[in-house]
């Protein structure tokens, strides 16, 4: 079943489109019929079959927070949307007393393990799109701790209310000026100064990352060099 809710915060007009379950909130945001008086769409459901990510599936079960926001470029630039996007999840977690870190290019880490992803997609001149996943009551496998959100939230508060918070958090992000979002955002991630094996450059020490949020890295000639591809990297350093 389909609901579609909507609201104006200001001048902002914000529809939310609530399913209690689909395949991939990405998917449904990607199928839907966009008219010319949309300004921010949001897609949540209670539970995603198959949802994914930058790398492949992402499972989320019933209970945890499963949304796709899709927003005009011209009020969330496609240039900045990861760096922008981990910001806002950051101060997500950080208004429910939670201390989080970035694990570059999309994971939020709390306490070692990952708690949240997301995924960033321009779809089409216009519009982009920014699907978020977060453990909040269910761990998937392979983690060994409770998700952290299941010890801080009040057992009446449910995932549609996260999404009004993140909703905030990323309007708020898309303000920030780009100087200051690429620095507050490499203070938070850990990946930079640690030591990686590249497949084709060697090993090397990532030092930043651009407002694309691709990594700058020193090889071992000296030279710097720009890297996109996560899976093209080895983490030679201990998962602190």
């Amino acid at each position: 079943m389909e609901r579609v809710i909507s609201v104006i915060v200001g001048s902002t007009k914000i529809a939310l489109v609530h399913m209690e379950e689909c395949i991939s909130t990405q998917i449904v945001a990607k199928e839907y019929t966009y008219s010319p008086n949309d300004h921010i769409v949001i897609f949540h459901t209670w539970n995603q079959t198959a949802g994914y990510g930058r790398t492949g599936p992402w499972q989320s079960a019933a209970g945890n927070l499963a949304a796709t926001w899709s927003f005009p470029v011209h009020v969330f630039s496609p240039s900045s949307m990861y760096l922008r996007t981990s910001l806002a999840l950051l101060r997500l977690f950080e208004h429910y007393g939670i201390a989080s870190t970035i694990k570059w290019p999309n994971d939020i880490i709390v306490d070692g393990e990952k708690c949240a992803g997301f995924l960033c997609e321009q779809l089409c001149p216009d519009r982009v799109l920014i699907g978020v996943g977060i453990n909040v009551a269910v761990a998937p496998p392979g983690t060994s701790k409770a998700p952290a959100f299941a010890k801080h939230l009040d057992p009446s508060t449910q995932t549609i209310d996260l999404v009004g918070y993140l909703t905030n958090e990323l309007l708020a992000s898309a303000d920030i000026p780009d100087s200051m979002a690429l620095e507050l955002y490499s203070q938070a991630c850990t990946t930079i100064g640690r030591q990686y094996q590249h497949a084709q450059y060697g090993p090397l020490t990532v030092t930043g990352v651009t407002e694309s949020c691709c990594l700058v890295a020193k090889i071992a000639s000296g030279k710097y060099v720009v890297l996109t591809d996560v899976r093209s990297l080895q983490d030679l350093s201990p998962v602190c």
